[in-house]
This record gives C-alpha cells, sequence and structure tokens, in this order.
C-alpha cells in the first residue's frame, strides 16, 4: 500500500517529508535521508509512487518544517509518559497542539518550531526527548515493526485538524536549563560558510512570515558581525532569494528551498521541439488554462460536465474525433452548485464515470474557499493522488478572494503560479468566467474583469445563444493561440430523468459546424434583427414536420414578417418549398434533397398530409 496521499498532503502543509524503508524507521538504505526531505510534489510522487513505494513517511523537524516535537517514549522499563505527568503536575498542562500516537505506546507533542532547539534524549528527565533541527520523526500511517511486534503511527489530534502551538514557556526554559539545547548563534554558522549562515536565518525569518525589511535588516547586523562580512549586495541577493523561495507557514509550500535561482541562455536550436498536447484535438490543450465565458443560464456548467464525462470515459469528443483514448479522473473546484442536487444528476446525465471525477475542498468546513493565490501547492498535491487530465474551476472569480480582477498586474501575478503548475503538470484546466453587459465591446472585451484573464489563456470559448433559433446555444472559438480557430459547434439543452427519479439536464450536440463569430452572435442576441425573429418564428413552426405554405404566408403576415425577410430566412435556413398533391409545403430547416422525396412518398401511402 502506497502512502503517496499522505506524504503529498503533509507537504501541502509544508512538512518536509522523505522516505523511510518499509516497517522501519530507517531513511531508506543509500539515501541522504532527512538531507532528501522535502515538499516538492513531483519529487514526492518519484520516491512514493515509483521508486518506493511502500514506503513509510519520514518529517524532518526543525525550522525546515517549522516544527519542534516533545517524543515521550514508554516502552519496558521506560515511562516518559510519567515522568511528563510530573511536569505538568508541577508547571502546568501543555497546550493543544498535534498529537501523534506511536505504535511503541508513545507519543509526539508536535509545537511550533522552537529557534534554536536541537535533538537530545534524556535530558528533559527520563523517557522525554527532543526533535528539533536536525531531527525527524515518523508519522501516520507509518507501519513499524520491531522487539516482534507490529504497531501503526496515527494521530489523536492531526496537524490536518489542529494548529501548532508553541512550546509553553515553562517547557522551553527547561529545555535550555537542562542542556536540551545550545544554540548556535549566526556567527558560530558561519564557520559553514557566511552565505550558508545568512541564507538559514533568512529562511527561517520567512518561514515566520517576517518583512522583506525585517529580514534585510537582520541579515545586514548579523554580517556586520563576521570577521570579514560579506558584500552589501550579496546580502541583498540573499534576501532576494529568501523572498522567492522560502513561503511563510501559512501560504503554504511547495517552494525550493535553494540559495539561487540562476539565469541561463539556451539557443532555440537546442530546444526540442513538441507537437501541441491536445486533449480535445484542436480545441483544447493539456498543461494551460481554457476559459469557458458567457451569460448565465446558457449551461456553461452543463458543458463543463459533458467535457467532463468524455474524459471520465474515454468517450469522443462533440465533433466526433476520437476521446483520450483511455478513462483519465477530473476534478472539481465548484462554488454556485450543489455536489448532491446538481452536479452529481448532471455528471450521471452526461455519462460519466463519476468514480473518476472528484470535487476538491477543504476538510474543514470553516475554511472557506480555495484560493489560487495562495493554495496553488496543495491544489498540485491533490494532482498528484489520482490521475487527473482536466480540472474544472466554476467559476474562477471565486477562487480568487481578496483579489481585484479589473487590475491587469493583480491578476497576472496571482494567477502566474497557477498557470505555471498547469503547465509544469500538464493538466488542463477549464475555467468558467461570466461575461460583463457591455454589448457594445467584443467578445474578448467582455470577459468580466481584467483582460488578463483572456490573455493567460491559451483558449477562450463563448457560450452565446443562437440568434437564429431560441433552443440552440452555440459553442465559438474567441481565441486560440496553438493553432487556427476550430470550427464552432452547437448544442441544446435537454431534460432527462434519471433512474433514482431525479430530475437534470444535459446537452446535446448537433453535428452542424457553425461559422458565426463569437462577436456576431452576442451582438445578434443583443440587437436582434428581422430575419433572427423571423428564423426562430420558422424553426417553431416547422418543428414537428412541413407545414402547408399557405398556412406559413398567414403566419408571417400574423408576425408582420416581410416577404423579402421571408425569402431570405428561408434561404439562409435551409427550408425547401415542395409540392404535393394536397398543395406547396415548407420543409424545416436543414432537410436534405431526399428528404422531401420521403415525406411525399409517406404522404402518398397514407393519404393524409400535414396541415
Amino acid at each position: 500500500m502506497s502512502f503517496l496521499k499522505d506524504a503529498l498532503a503533509y507537504a501541502s502543509m509544508g512538512l518536509a517529508v522523505f522516505p523511510l524503508t518499509p516497517g522501519s524507521k530507517r531513511p531508506i538504505a543509500g539515501s541522504n535521508g532527512l538531507k532528501d526531505a522535502t515538499t516538492d510534489p513531483a519529487r514526492i510522487g518519484l520516491w512514493w509512487g515509483t521508486q518506493h513505494p511502500d514506503a513509510n513517511i519520514g518529517i524532518v523537524t526543525g525550522a525546515i518544517s517549522g516544527i519542534t516535537v516533545l517524543d515521550v517514549d514508554s516502552k519496558k522499563d521506560v515511562h516518559g509518559d510519567m515522568t511528563l505527568a510530573a511536569l505538568v503536575a508541577e508547571h502546568g498542562s501543555l497546550p493543544l497542539t498535534p498529537k501523534q500516537a506511536t505504535p511503541s505506546g508513545g507519543t509526539h507533542y508536535v509545537f511550533a518550531y522552537a529557534p534554536g532547539v536541537r535533538n537530545s534524549a534524556g535530558k528533559l528527565g527520563k523517557g522525554l526527548d527532543i526533535r528539533g533541527d536536525g531531527g525527524y520523526i515518523a508519522v501516520a500511517p507509518s507501519v513499524v515493526s520491531e522487539d516482534r511486534r507490529t504497531g501503526t503511527y496515527t494521530w489523536e489530534r492531526a496537524p490536518f485538524d489542529q494548529a501548532l502551538a508553541p512550546m509553553p514557556a515553562w517547557l522551553l526554559e527547561r529545555v535550555e536549563s537542562a542542556g536540551a539545547t545550545k544554540p548556535k548563534s549566526i556567527r558560530d554558522m558561519a564557520d559553514a560558510g557566511r552565505n550558508v549562515a545568512l541564507t538559514s536565518l533568512a529562511g527561517t525569518m520567512r518561514r515566520r512570515d517576517a518583512s522583506e525589511e525585517a529580514v534585510r535588516q537582520a541579515l545586514l547586523a548579523e554580517n556586520a558581525g563576521f570577521p570579514t562580512p560579506l558584500p552589501v549586495d550579496e546580502v541583498e541577493r540573499i534576501v532576494a532569494s529568501a523572498m522567492r523561495n522560502f513561503a511563510p507557514a501559512e501560504d503554504g509550500p511547495g517552494r525550493g528551498h535553494t540559495d539561487e535561482k540562476d539565469l541561463v541562455l539556451t539557443r532555440f536550436a537546442d530546444i526540442p521541439m513538441k507537437p501541441v498536447p491536445w486533449l480535445w484535438p484542436s480545441y483544447i490543450t493539456s498543461g494551460a488554462p481554457t476559459l469557458l465565458v458567457g451569460d448565465p443560464d446558457l449551461g456553461k456548467t452543463l458543458v463543463a460536465c459533458d467535457l467532463a464525462a468524455r474524459v471520465s470515459t474515454g468517450r469522443p469528443w462533440p465533433d466526433g474525433i476520437s476521446g483520450p483514448g483511455r478513462s483519465r479522473d477530473v476534478i472539481f473546484l465548484s462554488a454556485e452548485d450543489s455536489a448532491q442536487h446538481t452536479l452529481r444528476p448532471r455528471l450521471e446525465a452526461a455519462g460519466a464515470d463519476t468514480s473518476r471525477v472528484h470535487r476538491l475542498t477543504s476538510r474543514n468546513p470553516n475554511a472557506g474557499l480555495l484560493s489560487l493565490k495562495t493554495d496553488v501547492a496543495r491544489v498540485e498535491a491533490m494532482l498528484h493522488t489520482v490521475d487527473a487530465a482536466l480540472l474544472i474551476v466554476d467559476p474562477l472569480s471565486a477562487y480568487l478572494p481578496g483579489v481585484d480582477t479589473f487590475k491587469d498586474n493583480e491578476v497576472r501575478s496571482t494567477l502566474a503560479p497557477f498557470v505555471a503548475m498547469a503547465e509544469r503538470t500538464g493538466i488542463t484546466v477549464l475555467a468558467i468566467v461570466h461575461l460583463s453587459k457591455n454589448v457594445e465591446r467584443n467578445a474578448l472585451q467582455r470577459v468580466l474583469g481584467s483582460v488578463a484573464f483572456t490573455a493567460l489563456s491559451r483558449a477562450t470559448y463563448v457560450v452565446a445563444r443562437d440568434p437564429e433559433d431560441p433552443n440552440c446555444r452555440l459553442f465559438l472559438s474567441a481565441k486560440m493561440n496553438l493553432g487556427p480557430r476550430p470550427a464552432g459547434l452547437a448544442y441544446t439543452v435537454v431534460g432527462t430523468r434519471l433512474d433514482a427519479g431525479i430530475s437534470t439536464a444535459k446537452v446535446k450536440w448537433s453535428p452542424v459546424r457553425i461559422t458565426m463569430t463569437p462577436d456576431e452572435a452576442l451582438r445578434r442576441a443583443a440587437n436582434p434583427r428581422p430575419s433572427d425573429d423571423a428564423a426562430g418564428i420558422f424553426r417553431e413552426a416547422l418543428a414537428n414536420g412541413p407545414v402547408l405554405a399557405n398556412t406559413m404566408e398567414a403566419l408571417c403576415a400574423e408576425k408582420a414578417i416581410a416577404p423579402r425577410t421571408a425569402d431570405r430566412t428561408k434561404e439562409r435556413l435551409g427550408i425547401r418549398s415542395v409540392q404535393t398533391s394536397a398543395g406547396w409545403y415548407w420543409t424545416p430547416p436543414g432537410w436534405s434533397d431526399e428528404q422531401p422525396k420521403a415525406w411525399r412518398t409517406a404522404q402518398s401511402a397514407n393519404g393524409a398530409v400535414a396541415s
């Protein structure tokens, strides 16, 4: 059994993990042990997904993970719980903080990082150990076999549900007075290199959410104490690196811990060319955002559910092109629709394999919606737990709390890490966005908010009403960066009833290709022309089959449709005039050459005609 999902969950909280030998607390043989620890989802996926699927999970303690652990040992003749009980009786209880039971009967109390506290054994009292800088612990659901016993680490209060509490003052004082820590000063660390020493200080301060100026002042002060201080511009480079690569604890992990990001020039001649990684060939690419925009009540979410169904089952795409070829997973971020009453029924109606479509939410009901500004690493970690090909965000604006979506720079800087995550993981992002009410602007300019939304997407599709058919919706390309714009498609929203007696809806795609542009569709929807009204009237009148020409002409007179408008509309819709023994008839739009003949034959055989 792989603990990949658990390892990624820890990493998403900023806890640096590394693999332990299966059934043991020891690092994997031949590895660098805790020196390999990381919060990088890709590396974690490689370890537990491929190289060591049965490995236990180790978490590094100290500054890198922002935790210090009190390890209470209870086995054989060691009774750390009794030692701790005596200390608590003397000084007061421990605060609520994550707490883990070990297989041997011991306990881990996980506190917020206490700077300078290192590993120690027994200095606080018999059976009480400290795991700080340079240490690690095994964590749930790791399974350990020792002393002829097999047990599992389990959380009594998991870090996902319980915030880290600082180590109580009395315990920290006792740690220091017992010699359980000998804080290493920054200047002492200079023996290992001034750059390393200042980088360590900067990383610690950033994890405690220190501002850039606070980090700069602290580093300049410490640097001044070195026998040979670093140049000021080198200190500035360390500050800049820390601000880029070390995330405050509440902002989530997943950032690197490298000292510098070196610039490099690469000749295009040395860059191999690759074909576009299409998810839906010619329409939607993998590894990039695609926008689906439109006014309310046009079926944007229904379209998303239809595409999710095709990804989850591998079925062909709406244009008839072969589908993904195999079933893949889909992840939904939905802020507006009920999972029980709306999304699940719609997915079922669309034919989705709902075991492969997942709703992503927070375990904490009070945490609010995810933020694509602060939770990108957490989202990426969850992507690695399934075979995800499509991430649907509905609507995009709901997952940008605190962001002024009308400011280009703010939208770009906020979404840049999210866009980079999509490219890095190869996930297709389908983001749903509403249109503004300004009908004078073109389709891309009407995307609600900043133009940066469409600038960051590789493709944008507009959902609009068909101005010629009130029952039809159009799916039209407004932007395509990776090739020619694909043909527009049309669909209708149809009601359906599931076996469970639940009424819902789905989309039904038309084989007809649409040449109308998004700008034209939106303009005509806002300002219908006479022929648009005529088209809707004709479609409705001819929905059930041919109608006598006299009846249709009377209808034109009643609706004030001029003869010239009627003729142009008939030609555009493909309405034919056919003669039978009972007179002339108008056919429904789009009938082929053979359909009128077959209809006349059927009418003659039945001895009846439409009226």
